[in-house]
Formats: structure tokens, sequence, C-alpha cells
């Protein structure tokens, strides 16, 4: 009798406070409003939810433009007023304002008393539509960043979560952390945020809220008001790749500077089955939730082998998938796996048996009392009803999920454990404390085998570079073929390149939709690219996955059918990247360069030119290419990861008989590179000065001095301590960056300097540069300058190339002549140079400078003067 007037007295309670007055719009402008009451207090809280975070940052994914506008937007400058008089007026109402970001959004929040309600509320919506990007506070906050980065990414626990991210979302934009990669970051530019700005901070992509101690009807009025003049914004889809459910049982193990192992058990939950959240919710909290939950019972307290043990279920209509989550931290890492056999027993033991009506019952009663106990402020009442416009369409989500759990069955929620948890698809991360992975290793009775790169000449006409490392089920491999864009005429230029990349769009024993279905669904990575050294397949896949591949990437190369709907969609792909190049200006001035520098010869193309050639290509076209030029009488094929040498071999071998080898009859193009002294200008619609210095330099040739003395050149001047950096930022301030570049083929060689300014500072730029010839032909570089340069250079190699690189690098290096070993010997191959050798060459190849400069017409709007 208790148990049911308890149960009474919450239901009337619950009912009770789900009515609070809320008003909820949706203006003509797209932007959702909503003013609820609040007369707990005297205060007054206004968000802003703009539908954007990390995950739909598109071009920037990874790099945290989303955190970074935040930043930039709360408090900032604006057409109206700067940042020291917004802050003025927070101090004078006593305002308290922030910001945050998250995967999906980031909000704007201000809290006032509600005589001040007037003023916060034009305050933050001249924030949200009128941001100055003042070019300091810019600056400032990214260097702000940079800090917050350092201090949120590397405590280890933070190191952890994110890593767990990476290796459970592995094709997910939520693989990225919301801060971003700092290299990623540091890329950002104003002009980037003022971009993204435009695009996604629009009324119908946000949803405003009010809540506080005031009349709903009186404050959706000024909130219409105030919001009603802005328009509508085009607001392009931003694609979510989805995590699909990997099959098995994927486990990984590395150390981090903890005392205490921390263990992940991950299973995707997709959106096809958010429906089985309730039951999921309830089976979490029956193991998990209580202190006497049956595991957690018997791990924390009766075994005593965890200090805490978690079990949840997240999910967000706004992303493409959730998980099912299971997190524990151990006492002795040696007892992990242990723990999570143990787990997998009790699950499967209450998948059949032991969850009753009564758990479900306790749970909707907790659910409800802890509704009917919380005292929400208006922050978290504005944060509430925003989550659940997003998620659910309502301001109010409460009875939905009280009536999604009153219609939930213990059999039910039985299933929900054996459809999901039981089958363990999924990832398992331990994350241990330094040194303690030798001890699971040991435990464990696993024998992990890791070798040194070596190369071996299986045949005249085949290579192999293998290297063992059997610490993860893990083979990675790249195959080169000696097939190259030289095969192209100005007639066919970039067709080889494009029937290239639809060999794995279908072949004769896989269907293209089949064949990408398996590969997501197995989170391989492939890919194969075509360039002036050849043609390069990569791939990065599990062992137990490889046999399969293998036979793809053999029936793909052999007997693809380019189907109609792929060719489709790849025209489809080069028109919108032609289409995105046409704003861009690199590409723009790298087209006009190209076609000044390479008339008559394939690179010299306009894009437009080379789409064309592309869109007129046929499935019967695209037959003949892969016929006439997709042929290689050798290969080297590199292999990484758990397989022996025999394997490696056997796989090699397999590889190479299954290229097809008939001969290749044509004479190929190579690329002239002009030795003149001449400028090209162009005017286009854009703000940025590109400017490249380009002269002649020495073909590839390692036996040839020139060859390496321009590599040290190009070492001198490049780097934070280079001569170029020096010359253009750290004096002068011309420039936004500036490199030299020095590519070379068998055939060709060009040395350029290219740096990018603004149209007042174009001249001096270019004298600059010019200036920088002149000292290399003119002054001698001294010892101590190479010697440094070559270490920087060194270093700089080493930092950007990292193992998962490794095999492509290796293969590359050895198929243009430097030997795979070649960056464990490319300190030796420089460090013979001498101030007299560079100077010769400067003088040998830097004789005439072409000069190429794209810079704005008269019409562009500056905006920075």
């Amino acid at each position: 009798m208790k148990k049911v007037l308890i149960i009474t007295v919450l239901l009337f309670l619950f009912v009770t406070l789900a009515y609070s007055v809320t008003i909820h719009k949706i203006l003509e402008n797209g932007m959702e409003i909503v003013a609820k009451e609040n007369h707990g207090n005297k205060s007054i809280a206004f968000y802003c939810f703009v539908k954007t975070g990390s995950i739909n940052e598109g071009d920037y994914l990874g790099a945290g433009i989303s955190h970074y506008l935040e930043h930039v937007v709360a408090g900032g400058s604006t057409l109206y007023h700067t940042e020291e008089e917004y802050q003025a007026m927070a101090k004078e109402m006593g305002a308290l304002v922030n910001a945050y970001t998250s995967y999906e959004a980031t909000a704007f929040y201000i809290t006032v008393d509600k005589q001040y309600a007037d003023n916060a509320l034009e305050i933050l919506s001249q924030q949200m539509f009128s941001c100055a990007f003042d070019s300091m506070e810019v600056a400032r906050e990214k260097q702000v960043i940079l800090k917050e980065i350092v201090m949120r990414s590397s405590p280890p626990r933070s190191k952890i979560y994110q890593r767990n991210n990476e290796l459970v979302f592995p094709t997910s934009n939520r693989r990225y952390p919301v801060i971003g990669y700092t290299d990623l970051f540091k890329t950002i530019t104003r002009e980037q945020l003022q971009d993204y700005y435009q695009k996604r901070y629009v009324p119908n992509n946000m949803i405003f809220v009010a809540a506080g101690d005031f009349d709903a009807n009186d404050m959706i009025s000024k909130l219409e008001d105030t919001f009603n003049e802005f328009q509508r914004g085009q607001l392009n889809p931003i694609y979510l790749p989805p995590q699909n459910i990997r099959p098995g049982s994927i486990e990984y193990t590395e150390e981090f500077q903890i005392q205490q192992p921390m263990v992940f058990m991950t299973t995707i939950l997709p959106s096809a089955y958010y429906e089985y959240q309730p039951e999921l919710i309830v089976a979490l909290d029956f193991l998990f939730g209580k202190r006497q939950s049956p595991i957690k019972y018997k791990l924390v307290e009766e075994l005593q082998l965890v200090n805490f043990i978690y079990g949840g279920v997240s999910t967000s209509m706004r992303l493409p998938e959730g998980t099912i989550s299971i997190i524990f931290e151990a006492k002795d890492p040696t007892k992990i796996k242990e723990i999570v056999n143990i787990i997998d027993e009790e699950i499967e033991w209450y998948s059949n048996i032991g969850i009753e009506q009564e758990d479900i019952d306790n749970l909707i009663n907790r659910f409800k009392a802890g509704l009917v106990l919380r005292i929400p402020s208006v922050g978290s009442d504005c944060n509430s009803v925003g989550w659940n416009l997003m998620n659910y369409g309502v301001t109010n989500s409460d009875e939905l999920w009280i009536q999604e759990l009153e219609e939930t069955t213990p059999q039910n929620v039985m299933n929900s454990l054996k459809k999901f948890l039981v089958p363990k698809n999924r990832v398992v991360f331990y994350a241990v404390p330094e040194g303690a992975k030798e001890m699971i290793t040991e435990g464990s009775n696993i024998i992990i085998e890791k070798s040194e790169p070596e190369k071996i000449q299986i045949s005249k006409d085949l290579t192999l570079i293998y290297k063992q490392n059997t610490e993860k089920p893990i083979i990675s491999g790249v195959i080169y073929m000696p097939i190259t864009e030289n095969y192209e005429t100005v007639e066919t230029v970039g067709s080889l390149s494009f029937m290239t990349n639809l060999l794995l769009r279908g072949s004769k024993q896989y269907n293209s939709l089949d064949l990408s279905e398996w590969l997501e669904d197995h989170a391989i990575d492939i890919d194969i690219s075509v360039n002036r050294d050849g043609t390069y397949l990569e791939f990065r896949c599990l062992k137990a996955d490889f046999n399969k591949l293998q036979d793809i990437i053999i029936d793909a190369i052999n007997n693809p059918t380019f189907p109609e709907n792929e060719v489709t969609l790849a025209k489809e792909r080069a028109k919108a990247q032609y289409q995105r190049s046409l704003s861009n200006p690199s590409s723009l001035h790298a087209e006009f360069r190209n076609e000044n520098l390479y008339p008559g010869q394939p690179a010299g193309l306009s894009a437009e030119e080379k789409l064309a050639i592309k869109l007129a290509l046929s499935r019967e076209d695209l037959n003949a290419l892969h016929k006439k030029y997709f042929n290689a009488d050798s290969a080297i094929v590199t292999f990484f990861g758990d397989l022996t040498l025999e394997e490696a071999q056997e796989y090699a071998q397999k590889f190479y008989k299954n290229i097809p080898n008939n001969v290749v009859e044509v004479d190929e193009t190579y690329l002239k590179v002009p030795d003149i002294d001449e400028t090209f200008v162009q005017e286009y619609e854009f703000e940025p000065v590109n400017v490249d210095i380009n002269c002649i330099a020495p073909v590839h040739d390692p036996n040839n001095k020139d060859f390496w003395t321009m590599k040290v050149i190009m070492a001198i001047l490049n780097g934070s301590r280079g001569r170029i950096h020096k010359a253009v930022r750290g004096v002068n301030d011309l420039a936004y960056y500036g490199f030299a570049r020095y590519s070379s083929g068998a055939h060709y060689g060009f040395f350029r300097l290219s740096s990018q300014t603004s149209i007042d500072k174009k001249d001096d730029l270019i004298a600059v540069l010019k200036e920088q010839i002149e000292l290399l032909k003119n002054e001698p570089v001294t010892e101590d300058e190479i010697q440094s340069s070559i270490d920087d250079y060194y270093q700089m190699i080493l930092t950007d190339i990292d193992d998962n690189q490794l095999p492509y690098y290796m293969t590359y290096y050895e198929s243009i002549g430097l030997g795979y070993d070649y960056l464990n010997k490319i300190k030796d191959y420089l460090t013979g140079i001498t101030p007299e050798d560079i100077q010769r060459v400067a003088n040998t190849y830097f004789q005439k400078v072409a000069v190429i400069i794209s810079e704005p017409n008269e019409e562009v709007k500056l905006m920075v003067d």
C-alpha cells in the first residue's frame, strides 16, 4: 500500500511539473524560438544553439574550427560594439557569459537579472549574426586555444578517451576531437572562420531559448521581433559517414601514464536500431546501475577486481550511430581480460533469465523521482530545451521516455542483450599503465614478434619490402606498378587516373554496392593513385580480412566492369571538384601557372579542358584504356604487419602473377620545364596574392651531386629557421607563408619558391624572394648553416612520416631509385655538400626566373586593407 501511495504522489508531482508554461515557435526564416517560464529566482537566461559542431566541419574536419569560432564569437567584437565595450556591459549587468562546443552543436549563453533582459538579448543576437572577426582577437584566441589544447589533451585520461574514440570510430567524424588536432588547428585562417560562420550561422540552423522569470507570451514576442529580420541562409547538408558494426571482438592495448588500467568495451548501435534504446537502458541499469546490480556488485565488492564500472547507451538523432559502452577501472592490469570474460559470461546469463518487471518499474520510479527532485536553474532549463529539440523535436522529452519505458517488457530487455551484447561485435580498448602491456602479454601467452624492414629480391622483376609486427592483427601493404601518367597525351590527360580510380568500384566477381559495403563494414583502408612515377595501391586491413581483400584487388585489376552508375558518379565527383576549384584561389593560381609554363603539354591544359576529357569517357573507352595501359612487367610489393616472411613472399608472388603484363606500346610524354625569364600576371576575384618564382633544376639522378645539392638548397630555404621564413615573416612581415619546393623526375626538374600575401605587399615580397635566389648565387653559405639545415630537414621528415605512412614511403623511395632505406641514409647523402657546391648549382640553374602572379582585380572588396 505504501509503495502504491509513493508512485501515485510521484505521478501527481510529475504531471504538475511537466506543464510549466513553455511556448515554441518556428519563424519564417526557419529559426526555432522558445520561451519557458521559470520563477525559481529573478534571473533570465538566453541560449543560442547553432546546430553545427565538430562532426559538421566538412573540409575542416579535425581542425576544431567550430570550437575556434565559439571563442571568436563569444564576447568578441561585432559590427556594433568592440570586445571591450561588451566586457563593460557584462560587468555592469553582472552577467554570466560563456559558450561551449560539442560534436553536434555550438551553444552560446548569457544569464542576467531580469531587469537587464533586453540588453542581454540584444548582445547575444548581435554576436550570432554580426561578428566582426577582429584580426587581433582571432590571432589571440588561436594562442589561447593552443594552450587549451595542451590543458585538455595532454592529461593521460584525456588521451585515453580520445584514443578510444579514434579506435571505435575509424570511419566516423566522431573520431576527431572537438577541440581539434594541433597541427590542423594551426592551419585555420581568419578567412576560413568567416566562411564557416557565414555558411553555418544562419537562422534556419539555430535554436534560441529563453528561460526565467517572465511571462512566456511577452518573451516569445520579444524573440520574434529580434530575429524575424534575419534572412534564411543556404544551408548545405554535411555528409556524416556512418560507423558500421565491425564483426568480432577487436582488441587494442596501449600504455599511458596512469596508475590504474581502464578498459572500454564499445558496441556500435546504428541509428536504424535506436528503437531498442529503452530496452538497452533498462538492461544496462539492471546490470550496472545500482550498488547491488549483479555485475557491479560481483566485480566491485564480491571479487574486488575493479574500482568502478559503468554501463550506458548513448544516442543522438543527429548522429548516424550511437554506442553501447561498458567502462571499468581495474585494480590489477593482469586481471583485465579475466574481468572482460566475467562481464561477457554474466551478460549471456542474464540475456536468458533474471530480469523481471519489478526491475523495469524500479527504474521508471527512480526516473520520475529524479524529475520531481530536480530544481533546474534557468540555464539548465535552456540547455535541456535546446537539446530536446535537436534530438527529439520537442521541448521536453520526459513524458516520451516514461511512455517508452512503460511499454518495455522483461523479454524485450533480454532479447536486446542477445541481439547487441552477446554476439560481441565490439571494440575493446585496454588502456594500461606504462610497463604493464608486457605483463598482460605474458599472462596471455602471446608472443609479439617485430623485425626491422628488409628488402627481398624475389626475382629480377619482383621486389618485396617486409617488416613483421605481430602486436596487432593488422596487415598494411603497398603495390607499386610502373604504370605512369607519362602514358597520357594532351588528348587523354587525366583519363588514366580516372580509369584507375574506378577499378575498385566493381569487378566481374564483386558487385559495386556489395564491394563498397564489405569494405566499409570491415573498416578497410584502400586507395589507388597514379602519378608521373607510377601507380601505387595502398591498403590496411585486419589479418582475417586479407585473403578476401587480395582476391578483390586481383579481380579489380584484371576484370573491372566500370558499372555505368559508378562512372556517372565519378563524373559527378569530377564536376563537383572542378566547381570547387573555381572558388579556390590556390587552385586557380596553380592552373594559371601551369598554363603559362607548360603550353602544349598535358600539364598545361586548363582544369576545364581536363574535365571535358573525363566527361567524354565512355565505358568502352575505359575498358580500352585498361586493356592498353594497365600492364606492368615489374612490381614492388610491401607488407608490414602480422605475417611471416614466407607468407609475405607467397602473397607478393600471387599479386605479381596476377598483374596484367602485356607490352605497353606508347611513346611516353615527359614534362618539359622551360628556362625562361618572364613574368606572368592574372587578375582574379579573390583577395590573396599568390606568387611563384620558378627555375629549372637537376633531373632525378642520385649519381649526380647537383641532385643532392638542390635538396640542401631547399632545406636551407625551408623550415621555421629557414631563410624564407625569416625573410617574409620574421623580418619583413610580408606574407602569410613561404616555402621552397624541388621536384624532379628522370626527364625533368624544377625549383619553385611559393608564397601568398596581400596586394599592398606584392612587389616587396617578389623582390625579397628574388633576393633569396641572388644570395645563394653570390654569397657563400656557411658550413654551420648547411649542417643545421640538413638536421632540421631530416627531423622534419621523421616527424611528418609516421608508422602508418612508412610502407608507402619505403615503396616510393625504392621505386624512384633512392632505396627503401632512404630515410635512414638521407643525412649521409646530404652531408658531403659544400658551400662551393651550393653556389655552383645556384649559378647553374637559377640564371633565369619565371615569376607567376595571381592578384585581385579592382572589383574585389578587400577584407584586409
